[in-house]
């Protein structure tokens, strides 16, 4: 299997931990669709942790899935040590008063 599309699934937190503890092993899935589901910020630093050891993934859309800053900013420190990763859509997340600072992240990874 190469594309998981789970877009607008009830999947939260409790789910993208089980889903980043079978991306553990798996090297054959290269897209990832999260789109709609709300997994919140804490499914959003899960998943940003096991991109870091898990290369084979080329696309993670996790567009509209209620991410705050903490994980936008997570998922900009994998662009720097994940050189795989060819799409990463961070479509409409739940930014308020850190705007800046996670643009600035997501700049600073892509210089890189």
């Amino acid at each position: 299997m190469r594309t998981l599309r789970l877009s607008y699934n009830d999947i939260g937190a409790e789910g993208v931990e089980h889903l980043c503890n079978g991306l553990l092993v798996n090297t054959s899935v290269r897209e990832i669709d999260l789109e709609g589901c709300k997994m919140g910020s804490e499914g959003g630093l899960q998943l940003a942790a096991r991109l870091q050891v898990n290369t084979s993934i080329r696309t993670l859309k996790v567009a509209n899935t209620d991410l705050n800053a903490d994980a936008i900013i997570a998922m900009a420190t994998i662009l720097h040590g994940n050189s795989t990763l060819e799409v990463l859509d961070l479509s409409r997340p739940l930014l308020f008063s850190c705007r800046e600072e996670t643009t600035r992240h997501l700049s600073d990874a892509l210089k890189v």
